[in-house]
């Protein structure tokens, strides 16, 4: 369900509270985007495997954006295989 003022654009209170805890130079790099927080609720779906929810909408740059920060992230942190 999208906020009331889901067409605002987005704090940095409102990247914490829909995409969780990111540290501080992630939620900077997607304030510098100014999505609204109607796009960060679009990429938490997204991330959380909503795409189905979503009727297969192409993303806006905003979005890619997001999802490709977000996803080098989750890289970053998973764990190396063991060999």
């Amino acid at each position: 369900m999208l906020k009331p003022h889901s067409g605002q654009e987005a704090t940095g209170r409102d990247v914490h509270e829909i995409l969780g805890d990111l540290d501080d130079g992630t939620v900077v790099a997607i304030l510098r985007l100014h999505p609204t927080v109607a796009q960060l609720e679009e990429v938490r779906l997204r991330l959380n495997g909503g795409d189905d929810t979503l009727g297969q909408r192409p993303l806006n740059g905003v979005v890619t954006e997001m999802l490709d920060m977000l996803k080098v992230d989750e890289e970053e942190l998973a764990p190396s295989p063991v060999r």
